[in-house]
């Protein structure tokens, strides 16, 4: 379960904001030290709730999206790993509302460096882009290419994972049939993942991060996440 919005917190008063529950499911095809090959599929769900300039209620949008994705963990050396993960997207429903291209891929990978049995280092290449197979659809396309890195610290069943977004490259065109020109972005992020392992299966992530957007046009933004997961091996 997720929830994102604005606030204005001079007066401390909130802007249009959606929930976002989803349910994925993963099955591991392969599972050894040497390899590892997973597939998910996935289930989200946007249900927005839109203020107007006064901050009144000026509508509502309920949006799904389907997903597809195969990851990878290959062992190198005993110290070096390359994974990833490559995620394949549909969306449907109230796209004229939300303002979301109908097709969507995102990808991340890269490689782990294990400098002891607490302390490991991980950088990944990040891409995701969004685009319409419909061709009569006039919603957004847009691009986003970022380095990703992590520091895991594993101390007995807790990990903490202190990590940065460091921006490469941003465009966005939400009118892309009646306007070829992109509006170029800067987004970068710092934060914080805790995750818990109770050793039956069941493990949980709580999650803090801030994160500066700055914008070719228009005001720039701050934004402050949290999160909240819980998870379960079978």
């Amino acid at each position: 379960m997720y929830q994102e919005g604005t606030v204005e917190y001079s007066s401390m008063t909130r802007g249009s904001y959606f929930d976002r529950p989803e349910f994925e499911l993963r099955y591991r095809f392969i599972g050894t030290d040497d390899l590892t090959l997973g597939l998910t599929g996935g289930f989200r769900n946007y249900g927005y709730h839109f203020k107007d300039e006064h901050g009144a209620k000026d509508g509502s949008a309920n949006m799904q999206r389907y997903k597809i994705q195969p990851d990878w963990d290959v062992k190198l050396t005993d110290d070096w790993r390359f994974s990833g993960w490559l995620a394949m997207y549909q969306f449907a429903n109230d796209l004229e509302k939300t303002g979301y291209a109908d097709s969507r891929v995102e990808t991340e990978t890269g490689f782990t460096w294990t400098i002891n049995d607490i302390f490991s280092a991980k950088i990944n290449y990040y891409l995701e882009r969004g685009f319409n197979m419909d061709g009569s659809r006039n919603n957004g396309e847009f691009a986003t290419q970022e380095i990703r890195a992590y520091l895991p610290v594993s101390m007995g069943q807790t990990t903490l994972t202190p990590y940065t977004r460091l921006g490469l490259d941003r465009w966005s065109n939400w009118d892309w049939q009646d306007d070829p020109s992109r509006e170029g972005h800067d987004f970068n992020r710092l934060g914080l993942l805790y995750a818990y392992d109770f050793n039956n299966g069941l493990s949980m992530t709580l999650e803090y991060a801030y994160e500066w957007q700055n914008h070719d046009e228009g005001k720039n933004d701050r934004f402050h996440y949290a999160g909240v997961g819980v998870n379960y091996a079978f």
